[in-house]
């Protein structure tokens, strides 16, 4: 059964009782509770913290942080990744509802991404390609697996900016690709981070965001 809550009703959930109690509620494990919070931006007690709240002694609860630009604040915990639910008879012959709105500006929105891009540090590779993926990904709007499927090839640059060509795609059906086409921007430009990643990894041929292998 899927669980559906906002993230201040969850958050509040997770403080009130151990993860394992809670999880058994949900008909789930306590790491994929975990899983769950962490990909809402939902902070939970550190390992001890029941013990020592039972014990008396002095214990910290983190802070619900803000939604981050893009976070749902809707939280599906339990059942299966993807969600729908019946509609009743009653339902589909009420009025139609209005257009849907948004919580939050979109300028907003894009400035509260666009900061957290600018701490990224572009003195390593790893963050030369982190933030040409944060931008190039945010320009177009791209999912994560139609970012990571980008290869060289894919990308076509020209004066105004850059064509990606997105070959497949969870809402392309039918397999017939598409084009996007992303203008050069004044502010933390999307094609320059993009062309100055691979002009510093050298990349010629194949995958354009690639991942970094730790030494041991």
């Amino acid at each position: 059964m899927t669980h559906r809550l906002s993230r201040g009703e969850l958050y509040d959930l997770i403080w009130s009782q151990p993860m394992q109690r809670l999880a058994k509620q949900f008909g789930i494990s306590d790491v994929a509770l975990t899983k769950t919070c962490r990909r809402a931006e939902i902070p939970v007690p550190k390992r001890g913290y029941w013990a020592k709240s039972q014990a008396g002694k002095k214990v910290t609860r983190i802070a619900l942080p803000p939604r981050g630009p893009g976070v749902s604040d809707e939280v599906f915990v339990g059942g299966r990744r993807y969600h729908w639910y019946e509609i009743s008879d009653e339902e589909l012959l009420e009025p139609i509802p209005l257009p849907a709105t948004f919580p939050d500006d979109i300028e907003e929105t894009r400035k509260l991404a666009l900061k957290k891009i600018e701490k990224i540090k572009v003195q390593s590779p790893k963050g030369l390609r982190d933030r040409a993926l944060l931008l190039l990904g945010f320009a177009g709007a791209f999912r994560r697996s139609e970012l990571v499927a980008l290869d060289l090839a894919d990308l076509e640059f020209c004066s105004g900016g850059v064509r990606v060509i997105i070959r497949k795609s969870k809402t392309d059906q039918e397999g017939l690709g598409a084009t996007i086409a992303i203008t050069k921007g004044l502010i933390a430009c999307p094609v320059e981070a993009t062309r100055n990643w691979i002009e510093a990894a050298g990349i010629t041929e194949g995958p354009v965001f690639r991942r970094f292998w730790q030494k041991r």
